[in-house]
């Protein structure tokens, strides 16, 4: 076991390292999952995540409608996430 939290904690000093490096160190937790959760609905479809992909995403499960809202706006503003198309049928993208 002592094994096993060692390289936990050297994973989640290197996830860190790599969230200061990208600038999202200050992210709230909700926004974080917001941005895996589309990161994750976008891996399976490259042409971006449809808001229904990204709601049902497990990430997702706990996080009330409010807050995914909240935060899906804070990470546009911060110009994380862009949305593509229509406002009906668009989807979200992760801005490169």
């Amino acid at each position: 076991m002592a094994h096993n939290v060692k390289l936990y904690t050297q994973m989640l000093k290197t996830v860190r390292e790599m969230e200061q490096d990208m600038g999202l160190e200050k992210l709230s937790n909700p926004e974080r999952l917001t941005l895996i959760s589309i990161a994750d609905a976008q891996s399976k479809n490259p042409d971006g995540a449809m808001l229904d992909a990204i709601l049902t995403d497990n990430h997702m499960a706990t996080m009330p409608p409010a807050t995914f809202y909240r935060s899906l706006k804070s990470l546009q503003a911060k110009g994380l996430v862009r949305h593509v198309g229509s406002q009906r049928s668009g989807h979200y993208s992760l801005n490169a």
